[in-house]
């Protein structure tokens, strides 16, 4: 993640990924607050990634109102009921990254959410937080993953939910079955 205008770093995830959605509180700490107009992300995923874990933290639904290669809007799924939250980010095209042009922010909405599963945990969001499980061990279970997953974000997602991002885990660490199956042929030939 890109440093914030004051200089400090936003914040590293558990999978070495930046999954921080916020600046860094009053003491410096690693406990992220609230998004800010100008903070950057590196790209597109790191973004959205960011705006899915601030959901997910806070147990509030948002819409996506507005989504393209060059911009990105998000609002509180109770907006004009009380709450006023909503994000726009911009791609910055002369320096490729993502800014937070506008934010209205905090939700004031009360967590809507009273089921077991969350919207925005989804298996992009689940595989950026087991990547180093499953860096570490891919064999590690579904089972073991899922549990992982519902204890850190205090959501229980589907067992198909984290299969799914165990699958793109290990493509994104050793790479997909069309990449070996093409790189075949070279190694055929050196043996």
């Amino acid at each position: 993640m890109i440093d914030d205008d004051s200089g400090d770093d936003i914040g590293e995830g558990v999978s070495g990924h930046s999954v921080g959605f916020g600046v860094r509180d009053a003491e410096g700490t690693a406990g992220l607050t609230e998004f800010q107009v100008g903070q950057q992300f590196q790209d597109n995923d790191e973004a959205l990634l960011s705006v899915k874990t601030y959901s997910i933290q806070r147990g509030v639904q948002y819409k996506v109102v507005e989504s393209d290669y060059r911009r990105y809007v998000g609002k509180c799924s109770e907006f004009g009921n009380g709450c006023t939250w909503l994000i726009r980010l911009s791609l910055r095209q002369r320096k490729g990254i993502w800014e937070v042009k506008r934010y209205n922010g905090p939700h004031t909405c009360l967590a809507t959410s009273i089921s077991s599963d969350h919207r925005s945990l989804d298996y992009h969001v689940i595989s950026a937080f087991i990547m180093p499980m499953v860096r570490a061990d891919a064999s590690v279970s579904i089972k073991v993953l899922l549990n992982a997953t519902a204890a850190h974000f205090g959501f229980r997602p589907t067992y198909r939910r984290v299969w799914m991002a165990k699958q793109k885990a290990i493509a994104l660490i050793y790479g997909d079955w069309d990449e070996s199956y093409n790189e075949l042929p070279r190694w055929v030939l050196g043996v």
